[in-house]
C-alpha cells in the first residue's frame, strides 16, 4: 500500500497541469497567457532552487514536528466558537455571493432560465448555514448546487 501512495503522488507530481485557479478571477475571459508559464521548465535553475527551497521547507516542517512538544486542544468553548463563526462567515459570503449575481466564485456569472434558480439556492444553502439546525440540510443542498454547477460548466472548472 506504501508502494502504491508514493507511485500515484510522484505521478501526480510529475503530471504537468495547468495553474489557472485564480487567473480566471483577475484576468478577463478571453485573454491567455499561456506563453508566459511554458517559458519555464524544470531544467532553469530557478526552478530547481524554489523545489530545493519547498524540499527543505518540507523536510524541516517533518523534522520539527517530530521533535516539538504538541499543544493541547483549544477547550471546546473556544472550538465552537470559531466553528460557529466559519458557518456564519461562509452563510455569509454565499448570501452576498448570489445577492451580486455570482455563483459561488465571483467569475461565474451567467444569464439563462436556470441561473436564477442557481443563485436562489445559493442564497438558501446561505441563510441555512446561519441557523445551527440547518446545516445538515445546508451541506446537503451545497452538493447539490457543486452538482448542477459541474453540469452546466464541467467538473474540473467547478474545483
Amino acid at each position: 500500500m506504501p508502494l502504491l501512495f508514493i507511485v500515484s503522488a510522484l505521478l501526480t507530481l510529475l503530471y504537468a497541469t495547468p495553474a489557472l485557479a485564480h487567473v480566471k478571477w483577475f484576468v478577463p475571459l478571453g485573454d491567455h497567457h499561456g506563453a508566459d508559464a511554458a517559458a519555464f521548465s524544470l531544467a532553469d535553475p530557478a526552478v530547481q532552487a524554489w523545489a530545493l527551497i519547498a524540499v527543505a521547507l518540507v523536510s524541516a516542517s517533518v523534522y520539527l514536528d517530530s521533535r516539538l512538544p504538541s499543544l493541547p486542544l483549544v477547550d471546546s468553548k473556544v472550538r465552537h466558537l470559531l466553528v460557529d463563526l466559519l458557518r456564519t462567515l461562509t452563510g455569509l459570503s454565499l448570501v452576498l455571493s448570489a445577492w451580486s449575481g455570482s455563483l459561488i466564485a465571483p467569475h461565474y456569472q451567467w444569464e439563462g432560465a436556470d441561473v436564477g434558480f442557481l443563485l436562489a439556492l445559493e442564497a438558501l444553502v446561505g441563510l441555512m448555514l446561519l441557523f445551527r439546525p440547518l446545516v445538515f440540510a445546508a451541506s446537503l443542498l451545497l452538493l447539490v448546487l457543486y452538482g448542477a454547477l459541474a453540469l452546466r460548466v464541467g467538473g474540473l472548472e467547478v474545483l
